[in-house]
């Protein structure tokens, strides 16, 4: 599907943005602690320090990060943030609101990524991405990426070459 059939469009994400972030990335992040079975308000404060403690980690090691939100209609429902420094650019990290995911947006986002880093010049884009992330492995291997190095515990280490 192109960018016009689903409506999309990216926004520098601003500091009036941050609830939605914090929500999203609790959305995303509480997936993993479902077998955890931690009451609510412990799940909570835990989902608030990774969050913080995702935003120290990003600010110290990618200053140029660049921060959009996904938006369908006239609402977020995502974001994408990406360093798109030659030689490889890097997909740092897409996440979609659940109700979001499966119809198409994460795919044609990282396509248009993609083909914007063709256009730039540069020779890839990599991203890291869980061993567990079964259906965003499934999407990357069908955009074109490829498994760049052996993998550690936790993460697969993944290029999309354009040469």
């Amino acid at each position: 599907m192109s960018r016009s059939e689903l409506g999309w469009r990216l926004e520098p994400e601003g500091p009036a943005d941050l609830s939605f972030v914090q929500r999203l990335c609790a959305e995303i992040k509480a997936e993993d602690f479902v077998q955890a079975q931690l009451e609510p308000a412990a799940l909570t404060r835990i989902l608030d320090q990774q969050f913080h403690a995702q935003n120290v980690h990003l600010t110290l090691h990618y200053p140029d990060l660049e921060r959009s939100l996904i938006w369908l209609d006239d609402q977020p429902v995502g974001r994408l943030y990406c360093l798109r420094q030659r030689p490889v650019w890097r997909l740092v990290e897409i996440g979609l609101l659940a109700d979001h995911r499966g119809h198409g947006l994460g795919q044609a986002v990282i396509a248009q990524l993609l083909d914007q880093a063709r256009k730039a010049g540069a020779d890839g884009v990599s991203l890291s991405v869980a061993i567990t992330n079964v259906r965003a492995r499934a999407l990357y291997q069908r955009l074109g990426f490829r498994l760049m190095t052996p993998p550690d515990r936790y993460h697969l280490e993944m290029l999309c070459a354009f040469s």
